[in-house]
């Protein structure tokens, strides 16, 4: 998908790829680190991954999908949260 048109530059919406990009390597450590294949991200639960999920998210809806398929993770909003999990 073609996101230029919300961005004001091709520079802001590279920096915004790279921004998107870094946030999934964290989650992908994050769930590595908590030895998670599957997590359920709570806005009242663990605050960093919370965070982390909701970011990818919201870039993930703005079609910037391809680090997801890299790093292997799924990704889907739940009531009051996501759910995420390893392939």
């Amino acid at each position: 998908a073609n996101n230029s048109k919300k961005f004001k530059s091709v520079i802001a919406e590279n920096k915004a790829r790279k921004h998107y990009e870094r946030n999934v390597r964290k989650l992908y450590k994050a769930l590595k680190e908590y030895n998670l294949i599957s997590i359920h991200c709570h806005n009242n639960g663990r605050r960093n991954l919370y965070w982390l999920c909701d970011e990818v998210w919201n870039y993930w809806e703005d079609g910037f999908i391809l680090p997801l398929f890299k790093y292997g993770i799924e990704i889907e909003s739940i009531e009051n949260g996501y759910k995420v999990s390893l392939t």
